[in-house]
């Protein structure tokens, strides 16, 4: 394990060490540790008066010096209606947690950046039943800085060459702390991937802030901390290939999961990818430039070994860099886990590892996603036309607008808008079909996902006469049109409502006419 730093605290606590254990070192980067502290609220009981709801406790909780701080509570017993309010100085952040939150956070706080937070215990006015709180350790960090300079060192256990990263902000890519890993949403009930010996993590953050010009590390606002619900892990630390783990996280303040905040979601890959594949990495990495430190980044590299249970590859990963998916194609085909030696020779799991797969099968419980083909196509001969597609919101692997023939991937229930260009290659739109079915003359259409469908936006010549799309208006569009007109009458459809009265009536024909001459008149 790559432990961050080794640290002696001078404040009235313990000392306390770390150690680093550096045969092929796991990519994890550890912060943090636990310090005793005693506070015993005693019993509190609220008594009867005006207001819905009574400040029963309050105290500040300091501990001098530290970066940031996270309670524990080794006993919280909170009557109905109670709860602990938990308020950082620094900034204001603020968490309320009842007793079914405690339960989800495992008993303990969100991280709030600085050394003192106001510790709250409030309950309803004459509630029955008492509260009591017990804190006999807290989670914190000290800064000790690291020199700054460049962005990695060369030679350093899984940079290759010269560090290449770049800052980024993946809205389904999370720092796992304390651990100091990362961890990636693959699907809508917020559950994640990660590495096994990353598994004791119990916080997942996103929207990282840039660290101190020190390297020190800053918590994300409580709205982007979300708790690992425990009993949902699932894992295993084997070394090398049998490195992986699996779990789900619960809500946030807003009572949101990480899906519902932030709509992203990188899916698992249905094939392997070969040797030369290129991949991108999107990690909470260690860095001397310290305002990166354990920040979001995204490395590039190909893979260059497959093996049965891992992949090796050239991807630029530091400390905190374990637990980050390997992406092809935005598909997650592996998780980050090791380096070897100095240097470049980096590896992670196998994402299609069996055991790996049977975690991610019994604890994701994924809702089905559907296929959405997109097409162009001309009227007249339903020969493909490429044209450039409009697609809101981007789909499961990230990818929205292209250029026909192009494929989406969305969870079902998901509402998606097309727009089509009004003219490409020399032809004008005239409607979308779903399935073959027309859905009207509009370029923008908006659909819900229900089941796999092909979607097909319907060019034909610009005259608005030439009915067969031939690109000429002559007689056959008149027979073209009629014909179309009795299979509406026949068909209760409106596909020759040209009038656009909403009905398919002797109107359109004469409408149909009319514009026939007009086309025919000015050589359209």
């Amino acid at each position: 394990m790559l432990v961050r730093r080794c640290c002696a605290v001078a404040v009235a606590f313990p000392l306390v060490l770390c150690s680093a254990a550096l045969a092929q070192p796991t990519r994890d980067n550890p912060m943090g540790m636990r310090l005793p502290y005693a506070l015993d609220t005693g019993p509190l009981k609220a008594g009867d008066g005006a207001g819905a709801e009574q400040v029963v406790f309050s105290r500040e909780v300091t501990v001098p010096g530290a970066l940031w701080l996270r309670l524990h509570f080794a006993e919280a017993g909170l009557a109905p209606g109670a709860a602990i309010v938990v308020r950082a100085a620094a900034d204001g952040e603020t968490q309320r947690l009842d007793a079914e939150g405690l339960d989800m956070w495992s008993n303990s706080t969100a991280y709030f950046n600085g050394d003192t937070v106001l510790l709250e215990v409030v309950a309803p006015r004459g509630a029955a039943g008492e509260c009591r709180v017990v804190i006999r350790e807290i989670e914190t960090e000290f800064g000790v800085g690291v020199p700054g300079g460049l962005r990695g060192d060369p030679g350093e256990c899984g940079i290759c060459g010269t560090d290449d990263r770049t800052p980024s902000s993946q809205a389904w890519a999370a720092r796992l702390m304390p651990v100091g890993c990362t961890a990636s949403i693959i699907c809508e009930n917020s559950t994640f991937v990660t590495a096994g010996h990353c598994i004791s993590g119990t916080v997942v953050q996103f929207n990282v802030p840039a660290s101190q010009s020190n390297c020190n590390t800053v918590n994300p606002p409580v709205a982007d901390q979300f708790p690992v619900i425990t009993s949902t892990r699932r894992w295993s630390n084997a070394g090398v290939g049998a490195d992986w783990g699996v779990f789900r996280t619960g809500v946030n303040n807003l009572n949101e999961t990480p899906f519902e905040r932030y709509g992203q979601v990188r899916p698992i890959a249905p094939n392997p990818p070969v040797n030369g594949t290129v991949i991108n990495i999107f990690a909470y990495g260690a860095d001397t430039n310290c305002v990166r430190n354990q920040t979001q980044q995204r490395s590039i590299g190909t893979i260059n070994q497959v093996a049965p249970d891992f992949y090796g590859f050239n991807a630029d990963v530091r400390g905190g860099s374990s637990g980050s998916a390997i992406l092809v194609a935005n598909q997650i085909v592996g998780v980050v886990t090791h380096c070897s030696g100095g240097g470049c020779s980096n590896s992670g799991t196998r994402v299609d590892l069996q055991p790996f797969r049977d975690a991610i099968n019994e604890i994701s419980n994924c809702d089905v996603s559907h296929t959405l083909q997109v097409r162009a196509t001309r009227l007249d001969t339903a020969a493909p036309v490429a044209v450039t597609i409009s697609i809101n919101p981007a789909d499961n692997s990230g990818n929205s607008s292209g250029t026909t023939p192009l494929d989406r991937s969305y969870l079902e229930g998901v509402n998606v808008t097309l727009a089509a260009p009004s003219e490409a290659a020399g032809l004008c739109f005239r409607r979308w079909e779903i399935d073959g079915v027309d859905q009207g003359p509009s370029t923008v259409l908006a659909m819900t996902v229900t089941a796999p469908a092909t979607v097909t936006a319907r060019y034909a010549g610009c005259c608005l006469a030439d009915w067969d799309g031939s690109g000429a208006v002559n007689s056959t569009d008149i027979s073209a049109f009629l014909t179309a007109w009795l299979d509406s009458l026949n068909n209760q459809d409106l596909n020759a409502d040209f009038d656009g009265s909403g009905a398919v009536n002797s109107s359109d024909i004469s409408a149909f006419l009319t514009q026939w001459l007009t086309d025919v008149s000015t050589g359209c």
